[in-house]
């Protein structure tokens, strides 16, 4: 073996030298535990799991579910003809938790956005002032009386001029809740311009739109703790505002008591709601599954529970002259007629069924009560006409007749940020207002069957998509945003 150089000498010398110091300082333990946590998390994040693994990770019981038919079980007979019973009262447990929810879940009148609960209270007892100098008869009728209509045909004779002379002021902008809003509607009085909305992480929001004190007349109070599906006003009193929510919570804003009130609890998302006009104390939820219930705000009594749909209700109406006929709306691509007073018997049948190819996002009865308006995913809003073409007053189903629809064409899609259009009724049975993707408000002729003209307006920068018309004061329209803002157009 030949003898090293001096060079080859001295660098084995700091080989060795070098060698011991990391041994000193025990790096190579240190490399070692990296490599062998690197190799665990690279295991773990392919899934790599052993069969043996898997079967230890397997700690809940397997359940066998068996039809009713294999068990040699007849099918109970309620659920053949559609009706069958809340969830609610279908599982004891179920049933023992939401009544503690009922009885706990009255949430007081807290006000979010401001902070000087003096400003909240006298906003307040404006509206029961309000509330004081009003008749006795329903708030509908105030407007829809005799005097409003034609004595032949029953058409609503409010006539608006040109809608494109509405227009939007900046100061008829306002943010009224922190969210995408679901609803909106305005307090049905003629002397103050209170517009309510409802967003989709629960809260209400309540606009004094002519507010003159100091800050900017929005009051925002969340009773729920998920979307709010819809916002009513109670027939006789503008104090109190029914609401419900995907939470399964039915509530009554009341202003009296300052305390939103449970009127319903379910383990369904409630989807559709809408008052009766013969009951101060009867409405009509709908929910995700096609159900549709009538609950007693008294006594949070549930007189029925029906399906009347295979999928979620978006939207459910009564018809304004004829209050028993009942329109529904439902993503299974249907609008349907039903006679509520026949709800509750074993032969259930729709009195109509106006089919679409997609989804219905809503379906309206006109101001008089004779056209029905609906709006579908399909790019189209339809029109029937000719509900009752023989008699005004009957009551009798026998004399429902529709007319082929009228179709106006119209752009539907909205993206996942946005709430679905649905167009609403204007102020007679002539004009229809829907959103419009580029930041417009589009008017419907139904006697054109088009598009005759779309509101802009500089100060509206965000696309609108839920619409409420007042119905005492023609000539004022409100439109919801995804933001959260609401846009008072007069």
């Amino acid at each position: 073996m030949e003898e090293l150089t001096d060079y080859e000498r001295r660098r084995e010398e700091n080989v060795m030298r070098n060698a011991a110091i990391i041994a000193a300082l025990g790096v190579q333990n240190v490399v070692q535990d990296l490599r062998s946590n690197h190799v665990t998390k690279v295991e773990q994040k392919g899934h790599k799991l052993l069969a043996a693994d898997k079967k230890r990770l397997r700690t809940d019981p397997i359940v066998l579910r068996r039809s009713l038919r294999s068990k040699g079980l007849s099918p109970d007979n309620e659920l053949k003809l559609g009706i069958y019973s809340d969830d609610e009262s279908s599982s004891p447990s179920s049933k023992k938790n939401l009544d503690l929810h009922l009885a706990n879940a009255d949430r007081p009148l807290f006000n979010v956005h401001v902070t000087d609960p003096g400003t909240d209270s006298q906003f307040l007892e404006r509206i029961i002032s309000l509330q004081e100098s009003l008749d006795e008869r329903p708030l509908a009728d105030i407007f829809l009386s005799d005097s409003c209509r034609h004595s032949d045909t029953g058409e609503v004779k409010v006539h608006v001029s040109d809608p494109t002379h509405l227009r939007l002021e900046r100061k008829d902008v306002a943010r009224v809740v922190p969210e995408r809003i679901f609803d909106v509607m305005f307090l049905p009085s003629k002397e103050k311009f209170i517009i309510a909305a409802g967003d989709k992480s629960g809260h209400i929001g309540l606009w004094d739109a002519d507010c003159e004190l100091e800050g900017d007349g929005v009051h925002i109070y969340r009773p729920h703790t998920s979307p709010v599906s819809a916002i009513v006003s109670h027939v006789y009193d503008i104090t109190k505002l029914i609401s419900c929510s995907y939470d399964g919570y039915a509530r009554v804003l009341d202003m009296g008591k300052s305390v939103f009130n449970v009127v319903h609890a379910s383990v369904k998302i409630l989807t559709a709601l809408c008052y009766s006009s013969d009951s101060a104390s009867c409405v009509y939820l709908g929910d995700d599954e096609g159900t549709m219930r009538c609950v007693d705000i008294r006594d949070r009594n549930v007189s029925f529970s029906i399906g009347l749909h295979n999928r979620r209700i978006n939207s459910v109406q009564l018809n304004p002259q004829r209050s028993h006929l009942m329109l529904t709306g439902s993503t299974d691509g249907t609008a349907c007629l039903w006679d509520i007073r026949h709800l509750r018997k074993s032969c259930l049948n729709n009195l109509a069924k106006l089919k679409h190819p997609r989804a219905v996002q809503s379906a309206y009865f006109s101001p008089s009560g004779n056209h029905i308006a609906s709006t579908s995913y399909d790019d189209c809003v339809r029109v029937w006409s000719g509900l009752f073409q023989n008699t005004l007053t009957a009551h009798d189903s026998d004399a429902l007749q529709l007319d082929e629809p009228a179709i106006i064409p119209h752009n539907n899609q909205t993206n996942r940020w946005l709430s679905s259009f649905r167009a609403i009724w204007g102020w007679n049975d002539s004009l229809l207002f829907v959103g419009n993707m580029s930041r417009a408000i589009d008017v419907l002729s139904v006697e054109e069957k088009r598009v005759t003209a779309s509101l802009r307006a500089d100060n509206m920068t965000s696309i609108p998509c839920r619409f409420a018309c007042h119905s005492l004061l023609p000539g004022l329209l409100a439109g919801g945003t995804a933001g959260g803002k609401v846009y008072f157009w007069r």
